[in-house]
């Protein structure tokens, strides 16, 4: 019981000490419906485009991000 109730201390270490609360009014940029977004493919064959900005299915958002950078991947490996 001893040993339990120091590990669980260690394993809760309490509510944090600080803590800094940041709002970024422009982290995205304006997407508007059918929005013209460039694809991951450019037009020269070895460079390649990958962020929230690309084209794709979903609005700047992290996930749009780890896709257009999953589809770049995947163009620049059809290449080798």
């Amino acid at each position: 019981d001893q040993a339990a109730a120091q590990l669980q201390h260690i394993a809760r270490p309490g509510p944090p000490r600080w803590r800094r609360h940041i709002v970024e009014k422009q982290a995205t940029y304006a997407c508007v419906p059918d929005m013209a977004r460039p694809a991951v493919r450019t037009a020269h064959p070895r460079i390649f485009l990958a962020g929230d900005y690309t084209a794709g299915p979903y609005p700047a958002t992290l996930e749009s991000a780890t896709l257009s950078g999953v589809q770049s991947a995947h163009a620049l490996l059809g290449q080798l």
